[in-house]
């Protein structure tokens, strides 16, 4: 830590990457930047990951995902195989499409038609579906993506994936109460 930070070298002056490190130092030819986006292809924080690709600075897909992927690929040359890089975004991108496609997805469509059949409480903190919704892709589903996407096995699958699975179990037991009934539980 005594050189200042444009002439840190990943694997020379430290042996494991920060936030900073892979978001913001820069690496070979890329320039330092406080713009976190910048080196991201998908978009981890929102509800779903769509991958970034919008000019509008209100959009939360702002950004260009496939060059942002290209400039997190050249971090990653500069500790890592070739091999390596490419067998840890495919995992990556699995876990991101399969937490939109087998949870959230299946959570948003079973919220979505019980609006549509009144079935909602008009507070969502005092309703068990729209709180464990909340919980599926604020805490469950952010770990699950941004663990996979950071080497952070234990974050990805124990408070992730597994958590995810029984929240999606309770939300359709809800969900089944409601529609069968056509109530909403007390």
């Amino acid at each position: 830590f005594d050189g200042s930070p444009d002439e840190w070298q990943p694997g020379e002056d430290y042996r494991a990457p920060t936030c900073a490190s892979c978001h913001m130092s820069q690496v070979g030819d890329l320039a330092m930047t406080h713009n976190v986006s910048d080196r991201l292809h998908w978009v981890l924080w929102s509800k779903s990951s769509p991958v970034r690709g919008s000019d509008d600075v209100m959009s939360p897909k702002l950004g260009n995902g496939p060059e942002g992927r290209k400039k997190m690929r050249k971090v990653c040359a500069s500790c890592h195989s070739s091999d390596h890089t490419d067998g840890f975004f495919a995992q990556a991108d699995k876990a991101v499409k399969l937490y939109n496609e087998a949870y959230y997805k299946p959570a948003v469509t079973m919220l979505d038609e019980l609006k549509a059949k009144g079935l909602l409480r008009d507070n969502p903190w005092t309703d068990p579906f729209q709180v464990k919704y909340y919980y599926l892709w604020h805490h469950e589903g952010r770990r699950a993506r941004i663990g996979a996407t950071h080497g952070a096995p234990d974050y990805a699958h124990w408070h992730g994936f597994f958590e995810l699975m029984q929240d999606l179990y309770e939300l359709e037991q809800i969900y089944e109460k409601r529609i069968a009934s056509g109530k909403i539980e007390e």
